[in-house]
């Protein structure tokens, strides 16, 4: 529809008002070509980059993009289920925000319908994060149904900033301008009107019809309108053969070879591809520059697309198969990457040439390098069919691992059968772990525990390094089935802590023995000490994050809230930056749990909102959706937090990671008024829990919360054995937050003068804890009895530290009961604004203590992965709540870091 007439205006307009341009142009071809298009809109510019320049624009964040553009790093795929896409994707926002930072910058790709996904994925990232660049963003499609990816195609054009033109079809005034020139003579109204409806106005078709018209020496006559008709675009192959026909023998194989190669292909290449000498070919070209079907002849480029298509067509599917995978030959002897030559390869059929297996292979590899996942398991399945000989196990590994981030049943199927390809028992191990975490992630522990223990079997006294990795991950994959429990604990009860090593299957089993500890409840400080050999590590390996999620769990339900949140972080720029969306997203989950340990309620929002779509395993899932439900009841939202877990059902999933869920329903369906449906919750959470022998209450405290709802029944007596069953374990443990909230429920379930001691004595545990919520809850439940004992000057202290304290953490409902309470005392209610530091969010704090440091809002932004914008938002706001006007009173006001680490 004249859309790329369109976009070459734009880009003279932009040329002239001394934009950068970046152009680039999507292939019918190279559509399975990962980061196609980003290489042709960036690879110009840095090479003809001076090394200083080119440096500049790849500093900071940038560098992650980095081996998109280093043809020397081919690479294999890495094993685990790392995604370099994150990274990826964050290097080329800051590679093109690096390039907009010099000059005001146009960025246009004509075809984008015939784009690769990973380039479109990229450009719905940057387009979220356009807000404060100098840069324009002008592409051009067909209707986004036509194109391969019609989801990423659709969420482009339907992004509210986009602004969408529709050209329509070119009238009948605009078709007889063009048919004077074409024709060279005043054409009929009735001639026009037939051109207009044979091609609908779009002027390709016209421009292509006119052409034919002209070459048959058609007259623009009323009475060839019929001829017009027949010569419409549905019968333009049938023109170019014609066409074709009339061009040398030379010339005819050039231009299939050109149809082969796609637009921009080398003169050179193409006549290697039609088996003329350099003379013949240069002649060939000419001609076809001459005939109109080729612009230029080097490189080679058709006039239409529709050419390129039409002369594609003419040839038979045997010589296309053929061509295709000679050219795929060509494109690796010219020194091109294998994904070049396997666009070519994914066109022939299969026939068992070990040739395209391994270049398929080879492509993959640097696929999932990239961030491309999609189409390294495009490549992969194609080599699958060929079919490979002795590489079967490896494609089929390879290929389940690619799988795990668009398609994870695909993906146990294929590392299932990579398992069974192979007699080698250290190579059926190996495989093994990447099966055995793909059942993890689907929920399917007891087939993994199986696995692993029938893999273990196998090794005998092999691969210690091995065994031992096979022996963590059983056990941290067994806890969550009550009939796989007891097996775990005999397995783990053999192994030796004195014989640990620093590898990845010892910190597993450190995890697993943490884990383990923090559910019988002895022994607090021995379970500290256990997570914290798991998380003095690097945290880098995918394979650990099983083991870093149990270890966190076990230092915040030790109250070691602060190395808890510490490893959070360090986990996650880890994940972050190695580009593990899968690990992201769960950690994201994880240091949410941590800050719902403090009562950083806004940050818990915060956390689980920044969860990318895409993958989220089935089990974290569970408990997002407890946690959500939790923090919203306490915001003050009990509808939002019932809805939170009312349309989910995570019944299929191991009995132990459901807990989360249940206990973030009951509380939803107890701030909404239905105490025994909540109670009903809480005592299957209990029957769970001792199922799976957990006994510590800091795990989840079911007993405290059943006995306030027991309480609420009437039902005094429950509720006090209850209360008292869980302090008795509590104080067994030793964790303050566990203490002070089975103080406080067993408190407010005896009443009197004995509960007042017993909630007395919870804000003393409380206060000096990382628990500020607890801590809140605690003062205002101790104000509230204080007022019903008529002991009112006391109770209003209380009840308004409390409601201080809640304003901290954001929890709605519990400010509203605390000033219903003041209200009754005969005071006022006291509206908190909150100034000074406590007036920062999490995020706020973060950014202000990295510009006190000296850092840009470009390095904050990089170190952060998020938009400039971001950061200046956060800074004016930081500005504002502390009343300074520049970063040189920022570190005079913080003072000293809290210890925050960047990252999310």
């Amino acid at each position: 529809m004249g859309k790329s007439r369109l976009v070459a205006a734009t880009r003279e307009v932009a040329a002239n008002a001394g934009f950068e341009v970046i152009s680039a142009r999507g292939g019918e071809l190279e559509q399975d070509f990962a980061y196609g298009v980003v290489r042709q809109l960036f690879e110009p510019l840095l090479a003809r980059s001076p090394s200083r320049e080119r440096a500049t624009l790849l500093a900071g964040a940038a560098g992650l993009a980095k081996p998109l553009f280093e043809s020397s790093q081919v690479g294999a795929a890495p094993t685990g289920t790392s995604d370099m896409s994150f990274p990826i994707l964050h290097g080329l926002y800051w590679l093109v925000a690096n390039i907009a930072a010099r000059r005001p910058t146009l960025l246009t790709i004509d075809d984008l319908h015939w784009c690769d996904p990973p380039t479109l994925r990229w450009l719905g990232y940057l387009s979220r994060r356009l807000e404060g660049l100098p840069l324009l963003v002008t592409v051009s499609l067909r209707p986004a149904g036509e194109g391969h990816e019609a989801a990423l195609l659709t969420e482009l054009v339907s992004d509210p900033a986009a602004t969408v033109v529709h050209p329509g079809g070119l009238g009948l005034g605009s078709i007889a301008a063009l048919a004077r020139d074409a024709l060279a003579a005043e054409p009929d109204h009735e001639f026009c009107a037939a051109c207009r409806d044979a091609t609908d106005g779009n002027p390709l078709f016209v421009g292509a019809l006119l052409d034919t018209l002209a070459r048959e020496a058609i007259a623009p006559r009323a009475e060839e309108a019929k001829r017009v008709t027949e010569l419409g675009p549905e019968a333009m192959s049938h023109a170019i053969s014609l066409r074709l026909l009339r061009l040398s023998a030379d010339a005819t194989a050039l231009v299939r070879a050109a149809a082969i190669l796609g637009d921009g292909a080398a003169l050179g290449q193409a006549g290697m591809l039609a088996h003329l000498e350099a003379t013949a070919a240069a002649e060939a070209a000419q001609e076809l520059v001459r005939a109109d079907l080729l612009r230029t002849d080097g490189p080679l480029e058709f006039t239409h697309p529709v050419l390129r298509t039409s002369v594609y067509e003419t040839m038979g599917a045997g010589s296309r198969i053929a061509a295709h995978k000679r050219a795929a030959v060509l494109v690796l002897e010219a020194g091109s990457l294998p994904e070049q030559a396997a666009a070519h390869l994914m066109l022939t059929e299969p026939a068992g040439d070990e040739f395209v297996v391994t270049t398929l292979s080879q492509a993959a590899g640097r696929a999932i390098a990239e961030g491309a996942p999609d189409a390294a398991a495009a490549y992969l399945s194609r080599a699958l069919a060929e079919p490979p000989a002795d590489q079967r196990g490896t494609v089929l590994s390879g290929l389940g691992t690619a799988e795990m981030h668009i398609d994870e049943r695909a993906a146990v199927e294929h590392l299932r059968l990579a398992i069974e390809s192979t007699d080698d028992v250290e190579q059926r191990a190996e495989r093994a772990l990447d099966y055995g975490q793909a059942l993890i992630y689907l929920g399917r522990q007891s087939e993994a525990v199986e696995l692993y223990s029938s893999t273990l079997d196998q090794l005998g006294r092999r691969r210690p390094d091995l065994r031992r990795l096979l022996e963590g991950e059983l056990n941290l994959a067994a806890w969550c089935e009550p009939n796989l429990c007891q097996l775990a604990a005999e397995r783990l009860a053999a192994v030796r802590e004195d014989e640990l090593e620093s590898d990845l299957g010892s910190t597993a089993l450190l995890a697993a023995l943490a884990l383990s500890e923090l559910r019988s409840g002895a022994s607090r400080e021995r379970a500290v000490a256990l997570a914290g050999r798991v998380v003095q590590d690097d945290l880098a390996a995918p394979a650990a994050y099983l083991a870093i999620d149990y270890a966190i769990l076990t230092l915040t339900a030790a109250g070691e809230v602060d190395a808890a949140e510490q490893a959070s972080e360090r986990a996650l720029v880890s994940a972050q930056s190695r580009g593990d969306r899968l690990s992201v997203n769960d950690l994201l989950v994880m240091r949410a749990f941590v800050h719902a340990q403090r009562g950083n309620l806004q940050q818990v929002e915060s956390d689980l909102a920044a969860i990318e779509d895409g993958p989220l395993t089935v089990v974290m899932s569970s408990y997002a959706s407890g946690l959500l439900a939790d923090v919203l009841v306490d915001r003050g939202t009990p509808d939002e937090a019932a809805a939170a877990t009312s349309s989910v059902d995570f019944t299929q999933i191991p009995l132990g990671h459901r807990l989360l869920f249940i206990y973030g329903r009951a509380r939803a369906r107890q701030a909404n008024g239905a105490t025994e449906q909540a109670l009903a919750d809480f005592l299957q959470l209990g029957q769970h829990m001792q199922t799976l022998g957990v006994r510590n209450p800091a795990f989840v405290p079911w007993r405290s919360q059943a006995a306030l709802a027991l309480h609420a029944l009437g039902r005094t007596v429950e509720a006090s054995e209850l209360g008292e069953e869980e302090l008795e374990l509590a104080r067994l443990w030793g964790a303050s937050r566990a203490i002070g909230m089975s103080l406080r429920a067993f408190g407010l379930v005896q009443g009197g003068r004995a509960g007042q001691q017993l909630l007395a004595d919870a804000v003393a545990t409380l206060a000096d804890s990382p628990a500020r919520l607890e801590h809140a809850r605690a003062l205002i439940d101790l104000g509230a009895a204080l007022r019903r004992g008529n002991n009112r000057s006391n109770a209003r202290a209380l009840l308004r530290d409390g409601i201080d304290l809640a304003q901290r953490c954001g929890a709605s409902a519990l400010i509203a009961r605390a000033n219903d309470e003041l209200a009754a005392t005969g005071a006022h209610r006291r509206t908190v604004l909150l100034s000074g530091l406590d007036a920062l969010t999490a995020s706020e704090r973060r950014v202000a203590h990295m510009a006190a440091q000296g850092l840009t809002n470009k390095e904050i932004a990089q170190a952060l992965f998020v938009t400039v914008k971001t950061v200046e938002v956060h800074l004016s706001r930081v500005y504002r709540k502390l009343d300074v006007s520049s970063r040189r009173d920022l570190s005079v006001t913080l003072g000293p870091p809290d210890g925050a680490a960047v990252g999310g």
